[in-house]
């Protein structure tokens, strides 16, 4: 109930008739990374984004007030993600259903913090795999080393179903692939 207030405040604050507003583009650098973490009946599992290319870019909106929200969209290949065994990189890519869906999409809804929380912010993505979308409250810091980088990290759980994919299992259902996964990410900005 707190997030949802948040959310209403922060759109309300932002009114685009407000002529409080200041914005800011933020390029996503190719040194950003995304994994994605689960586990197996067996052990830990990670597939880390290895070809991110470094073309999306994030708006930052501010007010007088100092409220600062981030959006955009960052999307990944699903054929770039490399797991470092390659039977369960081909599993993830199948699962994910590569050849139909060649993209993951990560869309920042509304990310947005206050001076006085410092690095923390708060707020909404959507997550889109296979062409199922889904919007998440998520946590995250933003860390900003000058006025012309930033760094923002976090992660986000979530369930193979949650986008009606099946987990994969291997030797007739002796190891299995948990349902649950992480969506890690550091994304490295810079100010275009």
């Amino acid at each position: 109930m707190i997030l949802l207030l948040q959310i209403v405040l922060i759109f309300m604050q932002f009114n685009p008739g407000s002529g409080n507003r200041e914005d800011k583009l933020w390029l996503v650098t190719s040194s950003s990374r995304l994994e994605i973490t689960g586990t197996t009946n067996i052990n830990r599992f990670r597939c880390s984004s290895t070809d991110y290319a470094g073309i999306d870019t994030l708006r930052e909106s501010s007010n007088k007030d100092g409220l600062k929200v981030l959006e955009g969209v960052i999307l990944l290949n699903t054929a770039g993600f490399d797991c470092e065994n390659a039977l369960i990189t081909r599993d993830l890519k199948k699962t994910l259903k590569q050849d139909a869906y060649p993209e993951l999409t990560i869309k920042l809804l509304m990310l947005g913090g206050r001076p006085e929380l410092k690095n923390k912010h708060t707020g909404v993505i959507e997550i889109s795999i296979s062409g199922v979308s889904r919007s998440y409250p998520i946590k995250c810091t933003i860390k900003s080393s000058n006025s012309m980088e930033k760094h923002l990290e976090g992660h986000k759980d979530f369930k193979f179903s949650d986008f009606g994919l099946t987990p994969p299992e291997k030797l007739f259902g002796a190891i299995k692939v948990t349902d649950n996964v992480s969506v890690v990410f550091h994304l490295r900005l810079t100010a275009v």
